[in-house]
This record gives C-alpha cells, structure tokens and sequence, in this order.
C-alpha cells in the first residue's frame, strides 16, 4: 500500500492488518499517485506533477522501489508521455499460471480535467507506454484503478457513481460486464487490489475526508460486497499492488 503521506505499507487481507515498512526515498518532488508490485516483490510507482494554481498535470514518471525498506532508483524507470503522466497500474500474467507478465496502465486523465486515456501497456525496453484501446460502453473514458491476477486476468476499478468493477479484455480495452459496487462512495483517492479470490477496493475523500481510507471486501464467486470490512484506518491509501505469485483463492 502506498500512502498519499508517501508511506509504503503493507497489509495482510487475512488478518486485516497493515504494517508501515517507511517512507519512500525517492528523490522526487513529484507526488506520488499509484502503485504496481512485480513477481519479484518489486514496487513500480507512478509520481505526478501538478501546476498548483490549475490543477493541470505536467509530468509522469515512474520510478522502481524496494518494498522491503521503500529504496528508490535514483532516476525513474520510465518518464511518462503526455495523455498518461497520472496513470492506474497492475500487472497481470500472460497466461494462466504461466511466469511471464506484464504491466497495464490506464491513463486517468490530466489532474481534474478531462477524460482518461483508456487501457496500455508499459514497453520498459523501448522506455514507452503502447497504448491498447479505450473502455467501452458506460466506462469509456472513465478512470481506473487496476489490479491483475495470476491466472491471467486484469480488472479495474472504475470511480463512477455508482462506482463499478470490471474485467478488461487486454487486447482491446472492453469493459463488457461491469459490476456496481453498491454503498461504495465515489472516492477523491483511491486504490484497488485481488488477493485470495477477492478484491479490495480502498476509498477516501482526501482532504475533504478525516480517519483516512476505507477498505471494502468484494467477494466475485457470491457477490457480497462488505462494505464495513476496515473502517478510517489512519492515513490515506492514492496506491496499492499485489504480486501475480498472490493467491488466486483463499488460502486453506
């Protein structure tokens, strides 16, 4: 979990536990706005810089962390175009329990104007975000938040009113079977994560909120949406991420 603070956590689902590792120590005076985690427990973050007085984003960068001490590379991994400086992140495999994975990118939009980029894919060799395709039907242009699974599937978390979840097809950028997340409040910050066949939605209102985020529990095989899972947990989750080597159903 990464912190509006510039915080790294982590959280074990199971026991409704965070743990603050530290600060990141990246040597940015970006602000750090999302996060992806790698088969290696490597963290990727996405710094954003804003004009203060318009609130117009005007630069991206990613930078790799160490999500054991939150160690920064001391120059970012990838600068980002424009049209994707505020990006959502996850990694998913490439095919189901297979090792090789990758990491998709939904461009959010540019601070509080506009609409969002749609779906793309991070390219670290070339240094490039290769666009894929926008979201369809109700989601087209709305901003996500993703998260992949090990068995080969990506999602994203969509701040829609209400706000929804949906598998995206990874070749195209389709959202054809969103699910409202029901008693959900539309968040000024946000994140989103799968970890043991359920995924976890993190809300706040950012500064206009007080008690930090809310976690809310989604369960896809039944449905149920628990919205009272964590309730104002002290500071304000803007990223979180979770490896493809994660369980893909509750452990036993």
């Amino acid at each position: 979990m990464l912190s509006a603070q510039n915080d790294l956590y982590s959280f074990a689902p199971n026991l409704q536990q965070f743990t603050k590792i530290g600060p990141l120590q990246c040597a940015t005076s970006m602000q750090p706005n999302s996060m992806a985690i790698d088969r290696n427990a490597d963290a990727y973050v996405n710094y954003v810089q804003s004009d203060q007085t318009t609130g117009t984003d005007t630069a991206g960068a990613v930078y790799k962390v160490s999500t054991r001490d939150g160690s920064c590379s001391p120059q970012p991994v990838l600068t980002l175009p424009s049209g994707w400086y505020r990006i959502g992140m996850g990694y998913s495999t490439d095919s189901t329990g297979g090792n090789a994975e990758t990491l998709y990118v939904d461009g959010v939009g540019n601070g509080m104007a506009g609409t969002g980029s749609g779906l793309g894919l991070v390219d670290f060799g070339k240094g490039a975000v290769g666009p894929i395709g926008p979201f369809s039907g109700s989601l087209a242009g709305v901003a996500a938040e993703l998260t992949g699974t090990g068995d080969g599937r990506l999602f994203g978390f969509f701040t829609t009113r209400p706000v929804y979840v949906a598998q995206i097809t990874k070749t195209s950028g389709a959202t054809p079977t969103p699910v409202p997340m029901t008693g959900v409040q539309t968040p000024q910050d946000w994140a989103f994560s799968f970890w043991g066949g359920h995924f976890y939605l993190y809300t706040s209102q950012g500064q206009l909120g007080s008690g930090g985020s809310d976690v809310t529990d989604y369960d896809p095989a039944t449905g149920a949406i628990d919205t009272s899972y964590m309730m104002s947990i002290g500071f304000d989750i803007v990223g979180a991420g979770v490896s493809t080597c994660a369980p893909t159903v509750a452990p036993q």
